[in-house]
């Protein structure tokens, strides 16, 4: 190794060191001034307790529960928004001023800081005494604020975003979901509503939610998981009523709707109920409450639309789910006869009786139809006129290794001047009411399903 090499690196090394060492008293100084101009030497995660105080308002104060949970004690008493909690003790551990703007404020009023326009207290652990932050009015130019840190002389600047974070309303700073839980952790819903018979309830079990009077219907798991998920997200819009003296004024004497949750909670098995009233006059809104406290709120009218299903809302309305595309044998009863049909290479043939080619596009069209075919209606239980004692087709699918339970068709019948027709699945006790003008059409080919066979007659035939 040359010295001129030995040079050049000693002079590379030393040159990174600077710049390490550069980049290191400069973030340093950087940490010293933010350090020198936090409004608090305190950590979020230390608070205890907490108020706000608006100019001619009543004191908002929160306390820290021993759960951990955050709560509203003046002036009433609740849950406190866990959101909007976490954005105020946040910004009291990182707020910072940006400078000076006086160090004796001979007149405070001048800047809104006697009286003040918020005033905000705070108490961590091992504090005994509250620490203060004092906010006045907006400066002429620029997005700042006055502000005065507890019985300091010194008036500071401070920007709108810590006034805007502390400018709060009690409703603000209230919990406003109706019901606390983890959806994915609810057991089971009891409901009533002007579209029941008497109480639904709906259980889980497993991954699979279930009708607890029939377990053997098929709901629709996606519509149930929407209810689920409907209940979780109810927001309060106002609060109406805290101590409601006649829940009759509000529709709750005899509610118009009911929805009872159980979940698995920390605590064990929990349950809460939400009660639905009457509408509120000239708003898309409707009164509530919960079982467990006697405030009365709204919730948007939307909201408890949602809400307002009957159970066959939640019966999964296709007859049979398969995919029309990976189905490989059919069994077909009609009236006149039986046929078997087998898909190779790409086409459908008739293996029994006989074999042969199916009619073109047949049995394609007919799964096409079974495939879409979704209810207009779902009758619990099978009556005569359904037509299913003496069906017009039955058929069964196979999926490969999988044979599907059989599907019946029955009576046809006109609703809206269009063709219905009853389906059931033979393992279930419902029936499906499906419009029915693309198998009305096939109907015909159905009875014979074999491409007919044209005869070849020798050559020089006399026709």
């Amino acid at each position: 190794m040359t010295r001129r090499v030995v040079i050049s690196a000693v002079f590379l090394a030393l040159l990174l060191g600077y710049v390490a060492f550069d980049r290191w008293w400069s973030d340093r100084k950087e940490t010293r001034k933010k350090e020198e101009t936090l409004l608090f030497n305190v950590k979020a995660d230390d608070l205890i307790e907490l108020s706000v105080q608006r100019e001619k308002e009543a004191e908002i104060r929160l306390a820290k529960a021993e759960d951990g949970a955050w709560r509203l004690t003046a002036p009433v008493e609740d849950l406190a928004d866990d959101a909007t909690v976490k954005s105020m003790r946040t910004k009291l551990e990182e707020a910072q001023y940006e400078r000076v703007i006086a160090e004796q404020a001979d007149n405070p009023a001048a800047f809104g800081l006697d009286p003040h326009k918020i005033r905000v207290a705070f108490r961590a652990k091992g504090q005994t005494e509250p620490s203060f932050l004092l906010l006045g009015e907006k400066t002429p130019i620029g997005y700042n604020h006055y502000a005065q840190r507890g019985d300091e002389p010194r008036v500071l600047l401070v920007s709108s975003a810590v006034k805007s974070v502390f400018d709060r309303d009690v409703f603000s700073l209230r919990n406003k979901e109706v019901l606390k839980l983890d959806r994915e952790k609810v057991q089971a819903i009891r409901f009533q509503n002007e579209k029941t018979e008497g109480e639904t309830k709906l259980r889980r079990s497993g991954e699979t939610w279930v009708l607890d009077a029939d377990p053997t219907l098929d709901l629709d798991q996606e519509t149930v998981k929407n209810l689920v998920r409907d209940l979780a997200n109810l927001r309060i819009r106002e609060f109406s009523d805290e101590h409601p003296g006649d829940p009759g004024r509000y529709g709750l004497s005899k509610p118009s709707a009911s929805y009872a949750i159980e979940w698995e909670s920390p605590q064990g098995v929990a349950t809460e109920t939400v009660e639905i009233g009457r509408a509120v006059k000239d708003k898309e809104r409707f009164y509530a409450r919960q079982a467990s406290r006697a405030t009365v709120f709204e919730l948007d009218k939307y909201s408890v639309d949602n809400l307002r299903k009957s159970p066959s809302n939640l019966i999964q309305k296709r007859p049979l789910r398969f995919s029309r595309f990976d189905v490989t044998a059919v069994d077909l009863t009609t009236p006149k006869g039986s046929f078997a049909f087998e898909k190779k290479d790409g086409e459908w043939r008739v293996t029994q009786p006989g074999a042969g080619k199916a009619k073109k596009d047949l049995v394609s069209n007919l799964l096409r139809f079974l495939d879409d075919a979704e209810a207009s209606d779902i009758q619990r239980g099978v009556k005569p006129e359904f037509g299913l004692d003496s069906p017009r087709l039955r058929i069964v699918l196979k999926e490969g290794a999988t044979t599907h339970p059989p599907l019946l068709v029955g009576a046809r019948v006109d609703r809206d001047g269009k063709a219905h027709a009853y389906l059931k699945n033979d393992q279930k006790a419902v029936a499906y009411l499906v419009p029915s003008e693309d198998l009305e059409r096939l109907l015909p080919d159905l009875e014979d399903p074999r491409e007919p066979v044209t005869e070849l007659k020798p050559e020089g035939a006399v026709p």
